[in-house]
């Protein structure tokens, strides 16, 4: 199967260059037309985004905003998947996101505008490739000429690679049906495909015709049983800002750090009630949403283990030819060039921990 995401990426950023850029960066007339009044600020997040979605329904951000007199105000925007926000990154109509690295990293290589300034999840069992109990799957190298389910530049795509490969595979011995992470619970009970590389609540909400093949912890049998464990992945989810926001709105972006950061405090500390939240926020079964909850590290502070996994992800990326290097466009050729990319100056003037 060609990749298309690269390409991809390099017309969307090309437009986003092209473009008008009307809300800030380079329109100063736009800008001073803004700056009396409130801004809007949109964070794109997913449906297992909690600490985002809880700092939100609870009011954390605008608490943080009314203590350090800042006139702006948070809305969320959600999304089905990572690489459709860096395309509203690209587009210029979003300020934060909550995506996996695979997506933010292949955009950002490309000149999108986009800088990692947190994280907002670690985990290793909350993404997996699930195999249909029908499909006849019980290992990775059943898989092969079966029909995959797959989000195109997800983290998901990146975990499917690494068992594949750990297998003798690759993409071209599978048939890969491009999905968006909300068809993949139907596509499955259809009988359209066997198999499908999905993160929470996905995992859940397939468990009674499904099970998980696969994790970022090893590979396991249709009981549920690992049958052998592997250091496949650790899932780094960066919170990213859109950089034309960022460095011309400091104090803004610490305030929306330190907002993230109480509502992954709060969960922690009130887990079932941020699982309501969650559920009544999504639409997704409480049941279902613990799943997703239950398995996160949600710390909002780089360190250097979690820096070291994006490299780790630039590395796979380059030696599985899913990132250009030979690109002109191409800004990321070996996994330090993401450090430049990486700020971590707006927590110095926030309360986090860590």
């Amino acid at each position: 199967m060609k990749r298309t995401m690269f390409t991809k990426m390099v017309a969307l950023v090309t437009v986003f260059l092209l473009g008008t850029m009307t809300f800030y960066g380079c329109g100063n007339d736009s800008k001073s037309k803004e700056e009396n009044s409130t801004k809007e600020i949109v964070i794109g997040v997913q449906d297992t985004d909690i600490s985002a979605i809880v700092a939100y329904q609870k009011g954390f951000f605008d608490e943080v905003f009314k203590e350090k007199d800042i006139d702006a105000k948070v809305t969320l925007k959600m999304f089905d998947a990572g690489p459709a926000i860096m395309e509203a990154f690209s587009a210029n109509s979003l300020e934060f996101g909550c995506l996996g690295d695979q997506p933010c990293i292949s955009a950002i290589a490309v000149g999108c505008p986009a800088e990692i300034i947190g994280t907002y999840r670690t985990q290793k069992t909350g993404t997996a490739v699930i195999a249909a109990k029908k499909s006849g799957i019980q290992t990775i190298k059943d898989l092969k000429g079966k029909k995959i389910g797959l989000t195109l530049g997800s983290n998901a795509e990146h975990l499917l690679n690494i068992v594949l490969e750990d297998a003798g595979l690759t993409q071209d011995d599978v048939e890969i049906i491009s999905l968006e992470q909300g068809d993949m619970v139907a596509t499955m009970q259809s009988g359209e495909i066997d198999a499908a590389a999905v993160w929470e609540p996905r995992i859940q909400q397939t468990k009674d015709i499904a099970f998980r093949l696969a994790d970022g912890e090893g590979t396991y049998d249709v009981n549920g049983k690992q049958v052998e464990a592997k250091d496949y992945k650790y899932f780094c989810n960066p919170f990213a800002a859109n950089a034309e926001f960022s460095k011309n709105n400091p104090e803004a972006t610490s305030a929306v750090l330190e907002g993230l950061a109480r509502g992954a405090k709060y969960t922690d500390e009130n887990t079932e009630d941020a699982i309501n939240i969650l559920a009544d926020y999504t639409g997704v079964d409480a049941k279902v949403a613990s799943a997703s909850v239950n398995c996160e590290d949600r710390d909002v502070k780089l360190t250097d283990d979690k820096i070291d996994a994006f490299k780790a992800t630039i590395d796979f990326l380059i030696s599985s030819n899913q990132l250009d290097t030979s690109n002109e466009n191409c800004v990321i050729k070996s996994a330090d060039d993401i450090d430049q990319f990486i700020n971590t100056s707006y927590y110095d003037h926030t309360d986090i921990e860590g």
